[in-house]
């Protein structure tokens, strides 16, 4: 019980700072409301208590609080992935435990079934990363319909579209590749040794793409990309930005231009295909296009349907 009590405080802690700056007596307030809602015993909380809860968030979480002149704390800022994938270690514990002790869930809250493989290969996979350790697997590629065999040289792992994908050099194809791990099978780590790409950079390399795939070979790099967008659309993807990038060059009232620099990419192109019905490609010429032509297939596809035939 006593564990679970400093884990509430901690995720307590965070929620607060997270919505903004909290005076000690707010987050002892904060941390009173939950331990009711926890059902846990009250609990007198010191000031002493508070700064060793903060000094242990930093040791496990990576998350720095700090007090300002008005002894207001704050969370420090940090782009570290590690603090990145602690806080949704805290958001998935306050949900699973606000779940737990919701009576009737099962009336209230329908969560989507996750079937998602190959998480198993993220620690051997982040180790071999560190100790530049080659790794062997059998891979199974879904548009050409094989597998193959394929020994990489790891340099890390990106999410994308709550998938995982492995980023690695591949001495075959002589470049940089990425494998998705819910294709691997037979995985191995090797005591093959290897020499990571001089400057490599996962931020840098994908700086300029949406989503885990390159960019069209016809782009030689990034250009500048417009889309125009209903009003009512806007406020979508002012709330999530397609891309770093994005910014609003002209808004009114029925419409809203954004500009964004990025290399397109199918991954892209399948993006602006889901909102073709509000979000308008200006430019490049060639991107809309390309984007006019997946459409047309779709409807042409769509439209070859026979009634009379089985399936």
């Amino acid at each position: 019980m006593a564990k679970k009590s400093y884990f509430v405080r901690y995720t307590t802690i965070v929620k607060a700072l997270k919505k903004g700056e909290k005076s000690y007596q707010e987050i002892c307030k904060s941390i009173e409301d939950a331990y009711r809602d926890y059902g846990l015993e009250p609990l007198s909380y010191s000031l002493r208590t508070f700064q060793r809860d903060i000094n242990d968030i930093l040791s496990l979480f990576e998350i720095e609080i700090a007090c300002n002149s008005e002894s207001l704390y704050y969370i420090k800022a940090n782009d570290s992935a590690y603090k990145e994938m602690n806080m949704r270690m805290i958001e998935d514990f306050d949900l699973s435990h606000t779940i737990r002790f919701q009576n009737n869930v099962e009336q209230y809250i329908m969560l989507q079934s996750s079937n998602i493989r190959g998480t198993e290969y993220i620690h051997p996979l982040l180790s071999a990363c560190d100790h530049r350790k080659a790794v062997k697997f059998s891979y199974r590629f879904v548009w050409q319909e094989y597998t193959a065999s394929r020994m990489v040289y790891p340099h890390g792992l990106k999410e994308f579209d709550h998938m995982w994908y492995l980023v690695a050099w591949d001495p075959q194809k002589k470049g940089i590749r990425t494998f998705g791990l819910d294709r691997i099978q037979d995985f191995e780590v090797t005591e093959h040794v290897f020499k990571r790409q001089e400057n490599f950079s996962m931020e840098k390399y994908f700086e300029h793409y949406y989503g885990i795939w390159g960019g069209d070979e016809q782009y030689d790099g990034p250009v500048v990309i417009r889309l125009l967008s209903t009003a009512k659309y806007a406020n979508y993807l002012k709330a999530v930005p397609l891309h770093h990038t994005q910014k609003i060059v002209e808004e009114d009232e029925f419409e809203c231009l954004f500009e964004l620099r990025l290399t397109p990419s199918w991954d892209f192109t399948q993006k602006l295909m889901t909102m073709a019905d509000q979000v308008q490609v200006v430019s490049p010429e060639s991107l809309r296009d390309e984007l006019v032509e997946a459409l047309e297939y779709g409807i042409g596809y769509q439209n070859c349907v026979d009634e009379d035939d089985e399936y």
